[in-house]
């Protein structure tokens, strides 16, 4: 409701009260004034008939009847006009309405008249309001009788009524007049005070620059002067709160290290982007939630909560990929507290690559000079007149100073990858490949390796840096050469597609184990190899090719960074894999044994390969998945499996096993095997060689007594992080307690 309307209803209510009270004070007076008016003209009348009474009921032979006509006669000179006599006693002698006998004495008026004053009284008679009025009948002094009339007060009530009707009329043209005045006065003097609640509801809606001026100088006028003075100085303090946010926030939120801001109740206040990449979580999933809530790790959630201040913990997760992340809690006014959390992954992963290199540069040094040693003093010595013997030897130190030299071009090669910017040129792709392709015959020979080519026929010309192109090529073209055993084929492709062509290399080697596929172009990574004619040089080939794209690309103004989506489906989607009947993803050459990443980019793709969820045509025809599975989650019917019901799901949530799955079926730590070795499309791939993580008696003891996550060591978190389980720490004690049995099982 409005001021205006309260206002006006309150002078309104003020007016009508008034009225009221007025005209209930007018009506008393008046109902008062006719009273008195009634008793004055019933005593003025009592005093004219005592004279005549009093001789009557004085006369020497009364006669009762005579009297009783005698009053009715001269009652019956007015209508509704009643005449009694009494005795002094208070007792009715004659009466035109009253039957004798009937005593009196207690009524108010004969009370009065007893005491030689004229009474008189209001009240109901033979059922009708009537005024009562005696007075005593003296004769010589003495009083010998009283003398009461009757009236009806009807004509008290009628006029007073007629008064009240016109009270009430005039009253209601005054309150419609009132009201009309009210009305306007109250408008008028509302109306900059209106104007002023206007301009205070849009600044409220944030609109600071409305204006308006103060006409009055009145109340409401320095109250619109000081609202005008408010309002400027909060335009010019929320001005400056808006840069010191826009400043704070893109401070917050492009910083590298992952940041989460809590209250003193841990609730979660802001994160940046960074944040939400490391943990794979989205903004909706933190913000306003309490950070036990969260799908963060319980070690940061701890951390976030109970963490001391300053104090820098080390802590490795395992989801959405494998992390080391260093932790420090920062103080935040007003009890709040910042949790910073810096990726330091590719740090230590460097340390580790380093330290590596040196040990394997220093064993690489070392072997070929002391070769080189042992058979320069050989050539100086013992075979110093061997003329076979020095060529034999001569022939070991050139291998050995060929391995120094190719050594040191590797490591001149990425170092000046990484110095020397683009040189862009025009020159015909196919002719390149060929000149490549001629460069490895010697060496393809020399490893009894088929080297082929798949080229269009026509020259495309393309515009880049050539030496570039072909040192990508080179490392490639000698990692697949290198890899693949005797017999086996490399191809050297391309294909043409829309404002671009793509050049690829494709070999029948042993390929690459799947925990090194996320570390692929990394510097000085090594893959161990039981095999040692397929162990790694250097490890800085595939990193030189990553940096040339990664170079290419950013002078291009493109980037890419990681993403996180449903690996499965983009895989299928975008061309990359199939559909098994398992819901696997099956990729070309890998099989279903791989570890998807996505990556988006802003580099405009000439052609869009988004394609319709497809299953391997050799499902068609194959069940063996199906039989395989132990609880039948592989429907004939449909693609998608009944998730639910698989096994994976149940080892993978806490809650004991449904008894409707055996113990002979359990055959992981962490998830089911079953559907893909026994799948055709990994026969080829099962066997590929590559190493291990093993667990010590007293690690598997720390996991069969579930000491604490938080309490474990070091080692095997690392060991649980590299096999990306250890946020499935809290099932592995159920789960590894099963496959004991059923080992146990079987023995028996």
């Amino acid at each position: 409701m409005s001021l205006w309307v309260r206002l006006f209803l309150t002078f309104i209510a003020c007016l009508l009260l008034t009225l009221i009270f007025l005209g209930m004070f007018l009506g008393f007076t008046f109902n008062q004034y006719y009273k008195e008016e009634l008793i004055e003209r019933l005593t003025l009348e009592a005093r004219v008939l005592e004279p005549r009474v009093k001789q009557f009921y004085t006369s020497s032979s009364p006669d009762f009847n005579g009297y009783k006509n005698f009053v009715r006669e001269l009652a019956s000179m007015q209508v509704g006009l009643g005449i009694t006599v009494l005795n002094t006693d208070g007792v009715v002698e004659f009466s035109s309405w009253e039957s004798r006998g009937a005593i009196w004495s207690h009524l108010p008026e004969i009370l009065a008249v007893q005491k030689r004053e004229i009474g008189y009284d209001f009240r109901p008679i033979l059922g009708e309001m009537s005024v009562s009025v005696s007075m005593p009948m003296s004769s010589e002094s003495i009083v010998i009788g009283m003398l009461s009339l009757k009236y009806p007060a009807a004509s008290v009530y009628s006029r007073v009524w007629q008064v009240a009707r016109f009270i009430i009329a005039t009253f209601f043209i005054a309150l419609l007049i009132g009201a009309f005045s009210i009305y306007n006065s109250v408008k008028i003097q509302t109306e900059p005070l209106n104007s002023l609640i206007e301009v205070a509801g849009e600044i409220s809606g944030g609109n600071l620059d409305t204006t308006f001026e103060a006409k009055t100088q009145d109340e409401v006028g320095q109250l619109a002067r000081a609202l005008q003075v408010m309002v400027t100085r909060l335009k010019t303090a929320l001005n400056e709160a808006s840069r010191e946010k826009g400043r704070f926030e893109a401070m917050f939120q492009n910083m590298v290290d992952g940041l989460m801001l809590t209250d003193s109740s841990s609730k979660v206040l802001l994160v940046n982007l960074s944040m939400l990449t490391i943990f794979g979580v989205s903004s909706d999933e933190m913000i306003g939630n309490n950070v036990t809530e969260t799908k963060l790790p319980s070690t940061l959630v701890d951390i976030a909560i109970h963490g001391e201040v300053g104090l820098e913990t080390e802590i490795h997760i395992g989801r959405p990929s494998q992390k080391v992340l260093r932790v420090r809690i920062a103080p935040i006014e007003q009890e709040g507290r910042l949790t910073i959390c810096e990726d330091v992954t590719r740090m230590r992963g460097l340390e580790a690559s380093e330290r590596e290199f040196i040990q394997y540069i220093s064993h690489e040094l070392k072997t070929p000079l002391a070769s080189l040693g042992a058979s320069v003093e050989t050539v100086q010595t013992t075979a110093k007149s061997d003329k076979k013997a020095q060529i034999k030897f001569l022939a070991g130190m050139s291998e050995d100073v060929e391995r120094l030299t190719n050594l040191v071009n590797s490591l001149l090669t990425y170092q000046r990858v990484r110095d020397i910017g683009e040189q862009m040129e025009r020159f015909g792709a196919v002719q390149m490949l060929f000149d490549v392709h001629d460069r490895f015959i010697p060496y393809a020979t020399k490893k009894k390796v088929m080297i082929e080519l798949d080229l269009t026929e026509d020259e495309i010309v393309i515009i880049a840096n050539k030496d570039r192109i072909i040192q990508v090529l080179y490392n490639l073209i000698d990692n697949a050469l290198r890899f693949t055993p005797e017999n086996g084929r490399v191809t050297i492709g391309m294909t043409v597609e829309p404002k671009r062509i793509k050049i690829y290399i494709q070999d029948t080697g042993i390929g690459i184990p799947k925990d090194y596929l996320n570390r692929l172009g990394e510097r000085f990574i090594k893959i161990p190899r039981k095999d040692e004619r397929f162990a790694t040089n250097v490890g800085l080939g595939i990193a030189i090719c990553k940096e040339i794209l990664s170079t290419i690309l950013s002078k291009q103004g493109y980037s890419f960074e990681r993403a996180i989506l449903p690996m499965k489906l983009v895989a299928v989607r975008s061309g990359l894999g199939k559909y098994g009947k398992n819901n696997l993803c099956y990729v070309d050459g890998m099989g279903s044994y791989t570890r998807l990443e996505a990556f988006y980019t802003d580099y405009e793709f000439p052609i869009d390969t988004w394609c319709e969820k497809g299953l391997m045509k050799s499902c068609n025809s194959c069940s063996l998945c199906q039989h395989a599975c132990p609880t039948q989650c592989i429907p004939q019917d449909r693609l998608l499996i009944h998730a639910d019901h698989c096994l994976t799901y149940f080892n993978e949530n806490e809650g004991d096993f449904p008894p409707s799955i055996p113990v002979q079926s359990h055959n992981a730590l962490i998830g089911c095997m079953l559907c893909q070795i026994i799948c055709p499309q990994n026969k080829k791939y099962f066997e590929i060689n590559q190493d291990t993580i093993t667990f010590t008696e007293e690690e598997i003891a720390c996991i069969l007594q579930k000491t604490p996550r938080e309490n474990i060591p070091q080692a095997l978190a690392k060991k649980l992080v590299d096999l990306d389980i250890y946020e499935d720490y809290p099932e592995l004690q159920r789960n590894l307690t099963v496959l004991m049995n059923k080992e146990h099982s079987e023995m028996i």
